[in-house]
C-alpha cells in the first residue's frame, strides 16, 4: 500500500484514467472468450469450476456388459459406485472418438479463435490421439492439443490454470508456455483402500496384489515424468498411512511452496477432510481443491481411494 502512495511509483497518468482500466478489463475478458479450453472428463473438475472459467469437457465412455455410458453426462459419480459395487461386469473405459471431437472443435470454433485441448497422459489413454486426429481434419493452427502428462485434477488444475491467465489477459501462446511449464512439474500419488480393482483392470499381478494385501502392505503409486504410472514406494496401511505421506511430500518438496493443491477421493469425502487439515497444518499451501474421482479413474483405482496431485513455486 506504502508504494502506492509514493509518487516515484506512480504510474502515467494516461493509465490511471478510468476509460482505459475499463478497457484493459474488457480485454482480458474477451481474451478468455477468444480462446476455448476443453479437457477430457478424467479431469474431474468439479462443476462450479467449469462453469466459473467456462471450461468445455468431452465425456469419455464408461461400458459396464452391454451398456455405454458417458461419463458426467449419462453415469454419474454416485451411480457410477454402486455399480460398480453391485454389477458382475468390470467396467470397461475408452476414449472419445475422432468423430466426437470434430463436432465438439466445429462448434468451439465457431464463436472462438482457437480452442486449447487439454488431455490425461498419452501413456495412459488415447484421448490425445482422437483429439489430434480431429484436429488435423479440421485446422490445426486454431486447435492446440496438448497431452498434460497427468491424470485427474493434476489435469484440472492445468485448465484451470490456464483459463486464469487468459481471464487475466494472457495470450495463446503465453498460456500454452504455462501448460507446458505446469506438466512438467507437478507432483501426484495415488494410494488404493484396496488392490482388488486394479488386479481386475490388469494393472497388478494378481498374485502380487494377495502378498500385498496380506502383509498390509500399499504400492504408492505416481505419475513419471513421461506420464506414465510408476511406483514411488510401499506404505503400511493403517492409521499412519497419512503421515507417511506427508513426510513425503516433506522429502519432495525440500525449500519449495505449494501453491495449488488438488485432493482428489473415489467416494470416500472423510478421507479427503481428514487428509485436507493434515496437508493445511503443515504446509499453508495457496489453495487447496476437493474433487471426487470419476468413472475414467475410479474403474481401476477402486473405492476407498485418495489422490493428491501439486505445483509449487
Amino acid at each position: 500500500m506504502k508504494a502506492q502512495n509514493d509518487p516515484s511509483q506512480q504510474t502515467d497518468p494516461q493509465q490511471s484514467d478510468p476509460a482505459q482500466k475499463t478497457a484493459s478489463t474488457a480485454d482480458s475478458g474477451s481474451q478468455a472468450r477468444r480462446i476455448a479450453i476443453l479437457v477430457d472428463s478424467i479431469a474431474d473438475l468439479p462443476p462450479e469450476l467449469l462453469e466459473k472459467h467456462r471450461i468445455q469437457m468431452v465425456p469419455i465412455h464408461i461400458r459396464f456388459g452391454s451398456r455405454e455410458f458417458l461419463d458426467k453426462q449419462t453415469l454419474d459419480n454416485r451411480t457410477f459406485y454402486r455399480m460398480l459395487r453391485e454389477e458382475k461386469d468390470f467396467p470397461k473405459t475408452s476414449q472419445p472418438s475422432p468423430a466426437e471431437f470434430t463436432k465438439l472443435y466445429s462448434k468451439l470454433l465457431e464463436d472462438h479463435d482457437a480452442v486449447l485441448s487439454l488431455h490425461i497422459s498419452g501413456k495412459l489413454s488415447g484421448t490425445v490421439q482422437s483429439a489430434k486426429t480431429a484436429a488435423r481434419s479440421l485446422d490445426e493452427n486454431r486447435i492446440h492439443v496438448v497431452d498434460t502428462l497427468s491424470g485427474g485434477m493434476a489435469q484440472g488444475i492445468i485448465a484451470v490454470r490456464a483459463a486464469e491467465a487468459l481471464e487475466a489477459g494472457a495470450g495463446l501462446e503465453e498460456t500454452l508456455n504455462l501448460v507446458s511449464e505446469l506438466s512438467r512439474n507437478r507432483k501426484i500419488y495415488l494410494l488404493f483402500e484396496s488392490l482388488d480393482y486394479i488386479v481386475k483392470g490388469g494393472r497388478l499381478n494378481a498374485k502380487v496384489g494377495r502378498i500385498l494385501t496380506k502383509l498390509r502392505l500399499m504400492p504408492l503409486v505416481t505419475y513419471t515424468d513421461e506420464g506414465a504410472l510408476g511406483r514411488a514406494g510401499i506404505i503400511r496401511t493403517g492409521n499412519k498411512a497419512f503421515n507417511t505421506l506427508i513426510s513425503r511430500m516433506r522429502k519432495d518438496l525440500k525449500d519449495r511452496q505449494i501453491t495449488d493443491i488438488a485432493i482428489i477421493h473415489a467416494n470416500a469425502p472423510e478421507k479427503a477432510a481428514e487428509f485436507r487439515v493434515l496437508v493445511q497444518d503443515s504446509f499453508n499451501p495457496g489453495r487447496i481443491f476437493i474433487s471426487e474421482i470419476g468413472p475414467g479413474l475410479g474403474a481401476y483405482a477402486g473405492p476407498g481411494t485418495l489422490a493428491f496431485a501439486y505445483f509449487t513455486k
